[in-house]
């Protein structure tokens, strides 16, 4: 864990976006899609790989101010990760350019869940849940930066309500989270928010299937409501 806080964020986000392409890549195989397969899993090798040379060359970076270096990285994230995530769309589906693969994951990883693939069939079922799983993660994302980011900072609104000095760590984070160190705050925050947020994911999901609904469908309306993306394979509540 203290080797993974001594590289940037975005480092690691970029290998936790390789490591969540194998989902699709899994879910392709077990419809018999050898080819959609291979590309998320050529993706998700390709940028592991990539993460982990950008980790050796970054590792032991000292920023001079972590705070601002964590808020470089949160924005770093949305620039960098919508055309990683984008890459094995583009590949699995010849009829969207990458373009408009691009613009479907800034969409899911923002959670805005704008969406221009077409709903159903004439988008392939691991792409679908690609798009969900995207939207999912967008999610969890938010509230952990929120909470171990802006929060403490007393960024993103809270400045608003809050007579406290913009960029200033609260005293309430330390109370929290025992440190003002902000890549501890954000490893402890994540075991904080992550759980709960699969568990009611989990909940969700078996919830829509005992109502009818059928898996992938189930599984994307879930994640689609946890993370406010609203993102469906279906266009809707169809089932």
């Amino acid at each position: 864990m203290g080797r993974i806080r001594s590289v940037p964020l975005v480092v690691v986000l970029i290998a936790l976006a390789g490591v969540a392409m194998l989902a699709p890549a899994l879910h392709a195989l077990t419809l018999g899609k050898t080819a959609i397969a291979g590309v998320f899993a050529q993706s998700a090798f390709l940028t592991v790989s990539a993460a982990l040379v950008l980790g050796a060359a970054t590792q032991g970076y000292r920023p001079r101010n972590p705070g601002q270096s964590l808020i470089v990285s949160l924005v770093a994230a949305y620039a960098v990760l919508p055309p990683i995530m984008a890459w094995p769309v583009a590949q699995v589906m010849p009829a969207v350019d990458f373009a408009q693969a691009w613009f479907e994951m800034v969409s899911s990883l923002t959670t805005t869940g704008a969406s221009l693939l077409p709903s159903g069939t004439a988008t392939p079922q691991p792409v679908h849940l690609w798009n969900a799983l995207v939207g999912w993660l967008g999610g969890l994302f938010v509230l952990v930066a929120a909470g171990a980011i802006l929060a403490p900072l007393n960024l993103g609104g809270l400045e608003v309500a809050n007579p406290r000095p913009v960029g200033r760590p609260a005293q309430t984070a330390v109370a929290i989270h025992g440190t003002v160190d902000p890549g501890q705050r954000l490893v402890l925050t994540l075991w904080l928010v992550a759980p709960a947020y699969g568990a009611l994911t989990l909940a969700l999901w078996v919830g829509l299937l005992l109502t009818g609904e059928t898996g992938l469908p189930a599984l994307a309306h879930a994640m689609g409501t946890l993370s406010t993306s609203g993102i469906s394979p279906t266009g809707g509540l169809e089932r």
